[in-house]
């Protein structure tokens, strides 16, 4: 399955793929949308309160690992 975020990308690297997989399994997500808690506000959208996100490591510009969280669709709301 591709994952995408928010903004149409496709996430890459066989680790972080895993993980989406098997947290859209376990529960039971439809939609293969992801994105980060500030992705999600400039989009039009807000992570509902108490949802908890999925982690997953990427590269700084240095080269050095860091970790951040993704929402999938399912867990936000609209902005009114």
């Amino acid at each position: 399955m591709k994952h995408k975020n928010v903004n149409g990308y496709l996430y890459k690297g066989e680790t972080n793929t895993k993980v989406l997989t098997e947290r859209m399994k376990f529960r039971e997500y439809v939609e293969p949308i992801w994105g980060t808690y500030n992705q999600w506000i400039q989009n039009g959208r807000f992570v509902t309160y108490g949802e908890n996100g999925t982690r997953l490591f990427g590269r700084n510009k240095s080269g050095r690992v860091k970790t951040f969280s993704v929402f999938n669709v399912i867990q936000t709301k609209e902005i009114n």
